[in-house]
């Protein structure tokens, strides 16, 4: 996907999805590329961790089982 960093604010980049205008998307500026300005155009990838989801669900499921039978 691509943003162009419509402003930067403090500590934030403020992006904007060109074909969501009304997505924006606040990026604390220690995530984003060195070097990076207004105006210039990022890509970014978001994808689910499965691996992760499923070793979460099952710490919870471990938590409850052993709420439960406590």
């Amino acid at each position: 996907m691509k943003a162009v960093i419509d402003r930067i604010d403090g500590t934030l980049a403020v992006l904007v999805v060109p074909d969501a205008q009304e997505l924006r998307l606040n990026v604390p500026l220690a995530l984003m590329p060195e070097g990076c300005n207004e105006g210039d155009i990022i890509t970014f990838t978001l994808e689910r961790d499965d691996e992760s989801t499923r070793e979460a669900h099952d710490r919870a499921a471990r938590l409850i089982d052993t709420l439960i039978h406590t």
